[in-house]
């Protein structure tokens, strides 16, 4: 990024995430205030985590996140609820912040969902093999 800048590019900077990877790309963005950041976030539980925070308040806060896309499995045991589902009174604020996807059961799971809906540790690692999951992140990194 430094390098780019001194030669006096804009650089796009895209931080793909997932699980704790979700802490790490936030915590870049909220310390390099200057950089532009895009995220896309899966098997986030960040909301589980929004006491490590000083202001977890309004999200337009980190002016410097210019998209957020966040996928989620409904039974993931990972993600505690997705962003637009935040509560307190920025949770409309988080709702139009952050483009929350919700991914549909994937593979041999389809029918493990119907039959244990809630946690399946699968879940949580079937980001990598779902061809939906593909193709969302493909269209968030074009738009």
């Amino acid at each position: 990024i430094s390098i780019a800048e001194s030669r006096g590019m804009k650089v796009n900077l895209w931080l793909i995430s997932h699980s704790w990877g979700t802490k790490v790309a936030i915590d870049y963005a909220i310390s390099n205030p200057k950089d532009d950041v895009r995220l896309i976030t899966f098997g986030s539980p960040l909301s589980y985590l929004s006491g490590a925070y000083e202001d977890w308040g309004d999200p337009h806060k980190i002016k410097n996140v210019k998209a957020w896309t966040n996928l989620y499995y409904d039974n993931d045991p990972v993600c505690a609820f997705p962003f637009r589902d935040n509560p307190g009174e920025y949770g409309m604020a988080w709702a139009t912040f952050v483009n929350d996807v919700r991914l549909a059961p994937y593979g041999a799971r389809k029918w493990l969902a119907l039959v244990s809906p809630r946690h399946s540790l699968q879940a949580h690692l079937d980001y990598w093999k779902d061809p939906e999951f593909v193709k969302v992140v493909a269209t968030a990194l074009m738009a």
